[in-house]
């Protein structure tokens, strides 16, 4: 019977960390896969491209196709190179940069602004919620270049 003492426990948790960067790209698909399906049933099934609403929604869905490859493609390179152990702050970074596309999303579509992009010439900020995603994802996605680059 082997010994499960320290061996067994660390096992456990690689596999754990495993898990949650597994769960965190399985957040970047479904964000990707509800904003698409959001995009056909709720504005081009109706033909209802005209509005405001569609604007945000048409946005949020773009920015999230051209950041999704590039978090998923980190994210399985964590995966691969790490040998199934990724450390804590790659778990972290994954699991920041896929939770912050869903709060990017949220911030572009409910914005309360008429339209996507505020002018901040006539003094607009950006939407919080909104600049949080940013933020959040681009700080997520250069760990996780730094943390791939060191396993």
């Amino acid at each position: 019977r082997p010994d499960r003492g320290q061996s067994g426990s660390v096992l456990s948790q690689s596999k754990s960390a495993k898990m949650s960067i597994v769960q965190a790209m399985a957040l970047q698909a479904a964000t990707s896969l509800g904003l698409g399906v959001f995009m056909t049933f709720g504005f081009r099934a109706s033909d209802n491209t005209s509005s405001d609403a569609y604007a945000k929604a048409h946005r949020a869905n773009l920015n999230n196709a051209e950041w999704a490859p590039v978090i998923l493609a980190l994210q399985l390179g964590i995966l691969h190179v790490s040998k199934d152990a990724p450390r804590a702050l790659s778990v972290n970074a994954a699991l920041a940069a896929s939770a912050a596309s869903v709060v990017f999303c949220i911030g572009v579509i409910t914005a309360s602004h008429e339209g996507d992009n505020p002018q901040t010439t006539k003094g607009d900020a950006l939407p919080p919620v909104r600049a949080l995603g940013a933020l959040v994802r681009y700080l997520s996605i250069g760990v996780m270049i730094y943390e791939l680059l060191q396993y």
